[in-house]
């Protein structure tokens, strides 16, 4: 089953995330002291704005690659943003990585249709791309968890592929149908992608007295800190208590 619609949408896919792969390192590299609040505002934002052709697309069809451009931005953006908020390196080799890993799992998934009794079976085709789309999750998933936020990139990649590889299945006669496919699922992932960024850096519980304001006893500010609430050690417990002062 690799029509050419497939092969033309593994070739949009690669082209996106590679786009999304560069940005994102540049993004990260060249913003690692700004606010991750920033760069996911201004990724956020450009994928509202990718929003709009879609409602224009019947009346300009060729406009249909233009919201792909942009999301394409704005998935960039917002994986530079996860990096930068959670302070860790991308490197391009690891973006360009991810970026052919996501790819070749739409790749794994052509291959996979292309077993016989899948052919004509429209049943079949629809189990094995959900076993396929929760194998990829899962995977990126325990990757992510279990080794760190250097799978992060490769994670969230996927899911423009599992996206991509259920549009892909719907009939469109060229290319321009294709592209008019694709628009709408590169905006959900994109939204999708948002959210679990917002989960993960939210969900840090990192203390903004570390900045320089006054940290009172929410944290432990000494250079080896690693977030969290200040410990009581102890020879704290043991020492004796002042008691009140007296005044005079």
């Amino acid at each position: 089953m690799h029509s050419k619609k497939m092969w033309q949408t593994l070739l949009i896919l690669f082209l996106f995330l590679f786009v999304s792969a560069l940005l994102a390192w540049a993004a990260g590299s060249l913003l690692k002291a700004a606010k991750w609040q920033l760069v996911f505002g201004i990724g956020a934002g450009l994928m509202v704005v990718a929003l709009v052709p879609l409602f224009l697309r019947d009346k300009y069809p060729k406009i249909a690659a233009l919201p792909l451009c942009i999301n394409a931005l704005a998935c960039g953006l917002l994986v530079a943003a996860y990096f930068i908020g959670s302070k860790t390196a991308l490197s391009l080799p690891a973006a360009l990585y991810s970026a052919l890993a996501a790819s070749g799992a739409y790749l794994v998934f052509m291959l996979l249709l292309t077993v016989p009794v899948l052919r004509d079976k429209r049943i079949y085709i629809a189990v094995v791309s959900l076993l396929w789309c929760a194998a990829l999750f899962i995977t990126g998933g325990i990757l992510w968890h279990t080794f760190g936020a250097g799978y992060a990139a490769f994670t969230l990649f996927c899911i423009f592929s599992a996206l991509f590889a259920f549009a892909s299945l719907f009939p469109s006669q060229d290319m321009e149908e294709l592209l008019c496919a694709l628009a709408l699922p590169s905006s959900f992932a994109a939204g999708i992608v948002a959210v679990i960024v917002l989960c993960a850096l939210a969900g840090d519980g990192d203390c903004d007295c570390c900045d320089g304001a006054d940290c009172g006893d929410c944290c432990d500010c000494t250079p080896d800190y690693g977030g969290g609430k200040k410990r009581t050690t102890m020879s704290e417990l043991s020492a004796p208590s002042e008691g009140p002062k007296k005044y005079l």
